[in-house]
């Protein structure tokens, strides 16, 4: 009986010791904003008073959201307590972790504020001799960026549509076909109703960016701003733009890839190269938009219509051999990789789909083809 449990238990840590974990990459919507731009009702005096920061501008309940995500995830991948031991050390290492943020105030200030929560006060570093530092050992974590209009890594849709003629005539496409129709009509009343409260001309093509204001104010309690929008109303419209990114995104191939080409690329490098030894990093951390998170689900197969809500969040686990895949903390299903557990993957056979279905090298014949899939 003792040989038999000495086998088991050899077992047990020969499969520990061949599956570690070798690497984490995160990529989050940044936090709760203020509305991106002012609806004609809302006087300015009001809209200031309201979104004293100005628009679009990551809120404290923003910054709060990514702060409770660092805190989390500090507690599952950072130090000896954490879930997975020692993954990343008590002090944030250069060599083990990297940031990047599209360059926009709130996507940044979220970054610097997951990176709060993971490595909080009393992390940072003290000189030896003089034990100079920051107060309360405060550990600033460097995020780096680059211009909104060369960032194809985490502005892939937003560089598409400045660059990707076949993504614009994919739109005017869709806007002129007969569901499109079909469902202007249908919606008719819905939208001349928001038409009247927010005082300009909403159509099906521009009816999502007021339903955000309308919802900024009301994730608020700033009710006043739209006065005559009711609980119905704001059902109606979310269902509406559910449909609309079925329509418009769903799970369409070359949509993701547009948005997806070089993130994916970039995630799928980075494994590599920690799995191979080129690389020491252990955790890569991508803060991003719902356009960038949106695309990336597209390219997995995963995409529900819904738009990803403030901090929403994917993980890749890279182990010896296999991935692990969660969204919001739940496993990932991956219709492309079918096997015992929701969410995992062969690391061979996840490589080589993040590396075929959107491959780099067609990405300048699906950014300039005319029509899209």
């Amino acid at each position: 009986m003792e040989i038999l449990m000495f086998m088991v238990l050899c077992c047990v840590e020969v499969v520990l010791a061949t599956n570690q974990l070798k690497m984490v990459v995160l990529v989050h919507r940044h936090g709760d904003r203020a509305p991106s731009h002012q609806e004609p009702n809302i006087p300015d005096s009001e809209f200031q008073q309201d979104w004293p920061l100005g628009r679009g501008q990551l809120t404290g309940t923003g910054m709060d959201q990514l702060f409770t995500l660092g805190k989390s995830l500090r507690e599952t991948y950072v130090g000896a307590s954490a879930t997975h031991q020692n993954f990343l050390p008590s002090s944030w290492n250069a060599n083990y972790y990297s940031a990047r943020s599209t360059d926009v105030p709130r996507t940044l200030q979220s970054a610097t504020s997951f990176a709060f929560g993971l490595y909080p006060p009393g992390t940072g570093p003290q000189d030896p001799g003089s034990g100079t530092g920051l107060p309360m050992r405060f550990q600033p974590v460097p995020v780096s960026t680059v211009p909104e209009n060369e960032d194809q890594v985490l502005n892939g849709l937003g560089w598409g549509w400045s660059n990707c003629p076949s993504y614009r005539a994919f739109f005017e496409a869709a806007e002129s076909s007969p569901e499109w129709k079909a469902k202007e009509a249908e919606v008719a009343l819905l939208l001349s109703q928001l038409s009247s409260i927010v005082q300009m001309n909403v159509t099906l093509s521009s009816f999502s960016g007021i339903l955000d204001s309308v919802q900024c104010a009301w994730a608020h309690k700033y009710y006043k701003e739209f006065p005559g929008v009711t609980q119905d109303m704001l059902d109606q419209l979310t269902e509406l733009r559910t449909w609309y990114l079925n329509t418009m995104v769903g799970n369409k191939r070359m949509i993701a890839c547009i948005g997806a080409t070089q993130l994916m690329a970039t995630i799928v490098s980075a494994m590599n190269d920690t799995q191979t030894g080129a690389s020491q990093l252990r955790f890569l951390h991508l803060s991003g938009h719902d356009t960038t998170v949106y695309p990336l689900l597209a390219g997995l197969q995963a995409f529900d219509g819904k738009q990803p809500a403030y901090a929403s969040h994917v993980v890749f686990e890279l182990y010896e051999d296999e991935v692990k895949v969660s969204y919001q903390d739940a496993p990932l299903a991956l219709p492309w990789c079918p096997g015992k557990e929701v969410g995992t993957c062969k690391w061979s056979t996840f490589a080589n789909y993040f590396t075929s279905y959107c491959p780099v090298s067609s990405f300048n014949a699906t950014c300039t083809a005319s029509q899209l899939e």
